[in-house]
């Protein structure tokens, strides 16, 4: 029976988000050796080389959960982005916050991204159905 080829896309991209979460939790170690370790980046440390891990050897169910985490950073990411206490960080260190339109410039492209991923690492090819000839 040949694959749909949905389902080849979903390999593909579950091992390049595998391989981000192993770049991210290296980059984190790096956070860790120069600024101090702390209990909650070891803990993100370890979940992301797992799930990294098992995305890349394609194990069914860290499709699933990476999509989930996907919309989880869909949803989550336009509220840190435009959150007033972010804009107010910036006026402390003496940059200008950037406006709506620059905002918009990254994040809409980053949020069509977070949802391509999200439904194709949840996307579950259809299983034929018994007695039909």
């Amino acid at each position: 029976m040949k694959r749909h080829w949905l389902s080849l896309l979903q390999e593909r991209i579950a091992v390049v988000v595998g391989a981000a979460c192993i770049a991210l939790a290296g980059r984190i170690v790096w956070a860790s050796i120069n600024f101090g370790l702390n209990a909650t980046r070891c803990v993100l440390t370890v979940l992301l080389v797992t799930l990294g891990t098992l995305l890349v050897l394609r194990v069914k169910r860290a499709f699933r959960l990476a999509g989930v985490l996907a919309l989880v950073v869909f949803f989550g990411l336009p509220i840190g982005a435009i959150d007033p206490e972010a804009i107010g960080d910036y006026a402390a260190i003496g940059r200008e916050a950037p406006t709506v339109s620059e905002i918009v410039l990254w994040l809409v492209p980053a949020e069509l991204v977070l949802l391509l991923v999200a439904f194709v690492l949840h996307w579950r090819e259809a299983k034929p159905r018994g007695g039909d000839a």
